[in-house]
């Protein structure tokens, strides 16, 4: 009875370590590096049947943003609906999202006057590219997008707004050009290794530091990018600029003391940071409602018409 209790123990082992490796060598690097990719008119009820601009009554047209190494990036350009644009607003989503899942903002930045640009990131939506870095390409992928409309526009007035893996991004684009001139940034992580161990732990019940490292080491190899690069809290030692952060206390995906260290990094003299109480990962608008859409103006009233 104790040898068959040994020789099923040893199989036991030797079936978990095997699959231990291949989830680690060929799983989980592709995780973070492999977003799910939604297409808007593939999934049109996902989007509550509005998939365009007209359907928010935006007008503008689609454009297509080349980055630095090539790649594709499809996009809109949406015009405000006030007579005369105080400037541009950038919108970047989060991971597996896509563009269409910014036209309900980019009404909100037209209304109070300025144009949007709404874009698939590399690897999502309709755009080029086979995997996401976080950031460490990104960042250079919004600097053509700044291109793009600077060339579109003698308006030089550029604001950025991110959620999540946008805000992410948009915190390491602002740190390397300084012609972003002011930022929202809302619900992200400060750093790529705390927020990969702190989803290990809420999908594994365990906090890792070894199996995130791991993992993040053969992503970087599959995708061609240095993990310990991606560290928006480093970036905003980097912003002068006026910025406004944003996270809800009830977040399940990216704690709020993540995107408190960024703020805490940030050397802006004018640095805001709002809690939004209840409000969890993905519904920061809808929980803080009117009251913070209109913290959202004021900040734009005072810094977003230059």
């Amino acid at each position: 009875m104790k040898r068959k209790f040994l020789k099923i123990s040893a199989v036991f082992l030797i079936v978990f370590f095997i699959l231990s490796y291949i989830a680690i060598e060929h799983v989980l690097p592709y995780s973070p590096i492999k977003p799910m990719r939604r297409v808007a008119k593939n999934n049109p009820a996902f989007f509550q049947d509005k998939i365009f601009p007209a359907d928010y009554g935006l007008s503008g047209k689609r454009i297509e943003i080349v980055t630095s190494d090539s790649l594709k990036l499809a996009g809109y350009i949406l015009k405000t609906t006030q007579p005369k644009a105080l400037g541009t607003m950038i919108l970047l989503h989060g991971i597996s999202d896509c563009k269409e899942g910014n036209l309900g903002r980019s009404k909100f930045f037209c209304d109070a006057g300025y144009n949007a640009v709404i874009f698939d990131g590399r690897a999502h939506g309709e755009s080029n590219g086979d995997f996401c870095t976080l950031g460490f390409y990104e960042k250079y992928d919004v600097r053509a997008v700044i291109n793009f409309i600077l060339k579109q526009d003698t308006n030089r007035n550029i604001g950025i707004w991110g959620s999540s893996l946008g805000g992410a991004i948009a915190l390491q684009a602002m740190g390397i050009d300084e012609r972003i001139k002011f930022g929202i940034i809302e619900s992200t992580f400060d750093e790529l290794n705390n927020v990969v161990k702190a989803y290990g732990k809420d999908l594994f019940g365990f906090n890792s530091v070894w199996l995130a490292n791991t993992v993040l080491k053969k992503s970087g190899e599959i995708a061609h990018f240095n993990p310990d690069e991606v560290k928006p809290d480093k970036s905003a030692e980097h912003i002068h600029q006026p910025i406004f952060f944003a996270h809800g206390d009830a977040d399940e995906k990216i704690p709020l003391a993540f995107n408190k260290n960024n703020f805490n990094h940030c050397v802006s003299i004018h640095k805001f940071f709002e809690t939004v109480q209840n409000a969890h990962h993905q519904d920061v608008w809808t929980v803080g409602g009117i009251l913070y859409q209109n913290k959202i103006l004021d900040f734009l009233k005072v810094f977003g018409s230059q």
